[in-house]
C-alpha cells in the first residue's frame, strides 16, 4: 500500500528543484563566445523508437504511454568525426529482469546507423554511459577497429567492479568489445563539471564528466560554427524539460537506475544555469520531441 501511494505521488504530483541563485551569470556557468572551426557540425541517428510509462521520465508526468527515442550522434570536426553513443537494438537487452519487462525499441524506417558510418566514417567512439541503450551498434564493421571511450569510472564498473551496478549496465553486453574500451583521461574540470577534456585542443568539443546517473556520465559540449553550442547528454536527463524546468525523475526510479539522487539534482541544476547563462542548448539522447538535424540533415 505505502509503495503503491509512493508511485502515485510521484506520477500526479508536479515537482521542481529549487533553482540556483538568479543573480547572474557565475564564472562556473557562463561559457564566453568562441567561433569554433569552420565545419564542426551535428547529426543524430535514431536507431530505434518505443514507449515508456511517462512516470519514469519525469516526476508529475502521470501514467500515460511517452515516446522515446534510442539515438547515437555524429560530431564532426575538421580533424575527424565522433560517434557519441550507438543508440539501440532490440539484440542487445541487458539481462536484468526489470529492464527486460520494459518495452523492447523497435527500429526505425530511415537511415540507419551502419548507412550514416558508410557515408561518415568515425575516428572515435564515445559512450555516455556503457548502459544497453548506448550499445545497440557496437558490432557493426565500421567500428571494429576503434577503441571504445567511457568514463574512467565507469569504466571500472563495467570491467573489474560489482555487478550488477545499478541496473542497465549489464557487464556482460561489452564482452565483446571489452579489449577495446578505453577509460577517458580526464582533466580538470570546465565550465563548473568536475572533469572534462578538450578534444581537439580549441574548445570546440569538449568532454564533460557528469555525476548522478552514474559515476562519470559523458556529455559532449560541442560549439557549431553558426554560433549555437549544444551540450549533448545520455542519462542525466531523458528529457528538456528537466533542464528548463528542474523537473527530475521521478525518486523510486533513480533509486533503481542512478548512482546518486542528490549529485544528479546538482547536475540539472548545473545544467539549467548553462542554459540561463550562457544559452547552451541540452540535447537529451531520449527525448523524440525534440526537433533536432536527423541524418542525413546535419546542424551547423
Amino acid at each position: 500500500m505505502l509503495a503503491m501511494a509512493v508511485l502515485l505521488a510521484t506520477s500526479l504530483v508536479p515537482y521542481r528543484f529549487s533553482p540556483p541563485e538568479a543573480s547572474g551569470p557565475t564564472a562556473a556557468t557562463r561559457i564566453a563566445p568562441l567561433a569554433a572551426p569552420a565545419g564542426v557540425r551535428v547529426s543524430f541517428i535514431t536507431t530505434a523508437l518505443g514507449e515508456l510509462p511517462c512516470t519514469l521520465l519525469a516526476q508529475g508526468s502521470g501514467f500515460g504511454r511517452c515516446r522515446v527515442a534510442y539515438r547515437a550522434a555524429l560530431i564532426a570536426h575538421p580533424r575527424g568525426t565522433i560517434l557519441f553513443g550507438t543508440g539501440a537494438s532490440p539484440d542487445v537487452l541487458p539481462a536484468a529482469p526489470v529492464v527486460r519487462l520494459l518495452p523492447i525499441p523497435a527500429p526505425t524506417d530511415g537511415p540507419t546507423l551502419h548507412d550514416a558510418l558508410a557515408a561518415s566514417p568515425v575516428s572515435r567512439v564515445v559512450l555516455p554511459t556503457p548502459r544497453w541503450q548506448h550499445l545497440g551498434g557496437l558490432s557493426d564493421p565500421a567500428l571494429t577497429d576503434l577503441p571504445i571511450e567511457v568514463g574512467r569510472s565507469d569504466g571500472w564498473y563495467a570491467t573489474d567492479g560489482p555487478w550488477p551496478y545499478r541496473l542497465g549496465i549489464d557487464p556482460a553486453l561489452l564482452d565483446p568489445v571489452r579489449p577495446r574500451l578505453r577509460r577517458v583521461r580526464w582533466g580538470r574540470g570546465r565550465y563548473g563539471a568536475p572533469y572534462s577534456l578538450d578534444v581537439y585542443g580549441d574548445e570546440s568539443v569538449v568532454m564533460l564528466g557528469l555525476r548522478g546517473s552514474s559515476a562519470d556520465e559523458i556529455g559532449m559540449l560541442v560549439r557549431l560554427d553558426s554560433g549555437l553550442t549544444l551540450l549533448i547528454v545520455g542519462d542525466a536527463v531523458w528529457r528538456q524539460e528537466q533542464v528548463t524546468d528542474l523537473r527530475p525523475r521521478p525518486a523510486w526510479s533513480t533509486w533503481f537506475l542512478d548512482r546518486n539522487r542528490m549529485q544528479l539534482a546538482n547536475t540539472q541544476r548545473w545544467m539549467n544555469a548553462l542554459n540561463r547563462d550562457s544559452h547552451v542548448v541540452v540535447v537529451p539522447l531520449a527525448d523524440a520531441r525534440m526537433a533536432i538535424a536527423e541524418y542525413p540533415d546535419w546542424a551547423d
